[in-house]
């Protein structure tokens, strides 16, 4: 990335669902921001998540999300974009859900003449209930300004990236380097918006109904698809403290 200019946060944020109740539904959107979007393609980034009924803890759905990074990180201006999904597995089931979401990639570290490539395996949870008669999902409540605080954010102050095209282990041409000191970088989950025109362009997005995913594109609104590969991430998960859901006012 020869405009390169360091440091640069990215951030990851789960924009929906949320610990909150929804009436059943046809379409129930699983929605990621990917905020300074340009300086995510050398953490080579893929999203992932898997819904939980947790009176079973059996596996509803699942699915991984990998962005085709050189198709969307063509200018440095874009702020953010939404990488989102959809299931049509809960229009018709009332329960408790907990969705494990995660965050994988790759960074390197340099020392000396060496250099150390190892992986980014975040993890958080949330749980959200369906109801008949309770609210729709509202995209657009889900970054108002009162409650956009509460958002679940993942970030990282990327330093520079290193080149690793050479390598024979790893899809990806360059890797990033992140800053060894921490806490890492406060999230800005405000900063996202999701206007009632995403809304609809989320919520209308075919392939989304079909079960595959996509991206949109904030400043020049431009929708591009995203491969979907097979395989298992779902370990080694950093912030998983316990597996007993909060209460739930309904």
């Amino acid at each position: 990335m020869s405009d390169f200019v360091p440091p640069q946060t990215v951030e990851v944020d789960l924009i929906f669902p949320r610990n909150e109740t929804y009436a059943l539904s046809p379409l129930m959107p699983v929605v990621f921001a990917v905020q300074n979007p340009f300086y995510a393609e050398p953490l080579d980034l893929s999203l992932s998540y898997r819904i939980f009924d947790v009176s079973t803890w059996n596996d509803s759905t699942s699915n991984i999300l990998e962005p085709k990074w050189s198709n969307i990180t063509t200018t440095s201006n874009d702020p953010y974009y939404f990488v989102f999904d959809g299931t049509q597995k809960f229009s018709d089931i009332e329960g408790t859900w907990m969705l494990l979401w995660e965050v994988h990639g790759l960074i390197c570290s340099e020392s000396h003449s060496t250099f150390t490539i190892r992986g980014i395996n975040d993890a958080n949870k949330v749980w959200f209930t369906t109801k008949k008669g309770a609210q729709q999902a509202d995209l657009i409540a889900a970054t108002d300004p009162g409650t956009c605080a509460n958002t679940q954010s993942f970030t990282f102050n990327v330093t520079g990236s290193m080149d690793i095209s050479t390598s024979s282990q790893f899809d990806a041409d360059s890797c990033a380097v992140l800053s060894p000191t921490s806490p890492w970088p406060a999230p800005s989950q405000c900063q996202v918006e999701i206007s009632s025109a995403k809304a609809s362009s989320i919520n209308d997005y075919e392939p989304v109904r079909r079960g595959t995913c996509g991206v949109l594109n904030v400043s020049i609104d431009r929708e591009v698809k995203l491969s979907i590969t097979v395989k298992s991430p779902f370990s080694n998960n950093r912030l998983l403290k316990d597996t007993h859901p909060p209460e739930v006012k309904l």
